[in-house]
């Protein structure tokens, strides 16, 4: 009778327990959607003629614990540098320039919430790996319209990078529950995207600086900020991969308009990323 008893406990206790560790993923999986959904609605509202900053920060609000987590294992200070650029919006100062910390910040910051979730998937099991897949899923919805819009820049409008990275997200999930090596094949291929992503941004926002410089220095000021915080996405890669590069691209977007060129700033970008198209 008590072996029953005990055996009823030990299986009681363990369905507890998956049942905790449930409710633990599907709060973090809400955490994140709504941390994505949050991201895009401030895009919109931010582009509007006249924002509504009181509501773009009761926004900022509901993100900024994820914010200052991620400046916790990041090595950025987005929390600090995001509230402040709000204040200055709200206020009127310069509100074309610091919007763009905001909203180029919040990349950043959901770039490194993904590298931090593909670092965790490398030393989990297949569940939680399976788990993990869905965070970086989620956290991707946040930064897809830059992917979308980077397509109709430079693809026609054509699904090519937004495409690629559904695929290898798709691909990491299916990998989910294989070796080492195809899970890092799966990973590669989605930094590969990103890394593709952000380095168009940066020389994008060069080519239009190139177009402006001589007529519109204001709209110059928002397109350096822009490329400023797209390039931190994407410099430690670059650094890695050529550090004489990544000291020429930071001297050319602190320097000045005249000597900003799309060509120079791609020569530079492909010498940090060899394995990268930048096309």
């Amino acid at each position: 009778m008590k072996s029953r008893w005990l055996a009823f406990l030990i299986l009681a206790v363990g369905v507890l327990g998956c049942a905790e560790k449930d409710d633990l993923h599907l709060t973090k999986l809400a955490r994140i959607k709504g941390y994505a959904e949050a991201q895009v609605k401030i895009e919109h509202l931010r582009k509007r003629t006249k924002p509504d900053w009181t509501a773009i920060e009761k926004l900022h609000h509901g993100v900024a614990p994820l914010v200052r987590e991620v400046d916790g294992y990041g090595s950025t200070s987005y929390g600090s540098e995001i509230a402040l650029a709000l204040k200055k919006c709200s206020r009127g100062d310069r509100v074309e320039v610091n919007q763009q910390v905001l909203a180029k910040g919040l990349q950043h910051v959901t770039t490194l919430a993904m590298t931090r979730e593909l670092d965790l998937m490398a030393n989990s099991g297949p569940a939680q790996r399976q788990e993990t897949v869905q965070y970086v899923a989620g956290y991707f919805e946040g930064i897809r319209p830059t992917f979308t819009r980077r397509d109709r820049d430079y693809f026609a409008g054509v699904r090519t990078l937004e495409a690629s990275a559904d695929r290898a997200i798709l691909y990491l999930k299916k990998t989910a529950s294989a070796g080492p090596a195809q899970i890092l094949s799966a990973r590669r291929e989605l930094e590969q995207v990103i890394l593709r992503t952000y380095a168009l941004c940066v020389l994008f926002e060069i080519s239009e600086i190139e177009d402006y410089r001589n007529k519109d220095l204001a709209t110059c000021d928002v397109k350096r900020m822009e490329a400023l915080i797209f390039y931190r996405i994407i410099q430690p890669r670059i650094r890695r991969g050529d550090l004489r590069a990544d000291e020429a691209l930071t001297a050319i977007l602190h320097g000045p308009y005249a000597g900003m060129a799309a060509g120079t700033v791609r020569e530079y970008l492909q010498r940090g990323l060899p394995e990268v198209p930048l096309g």
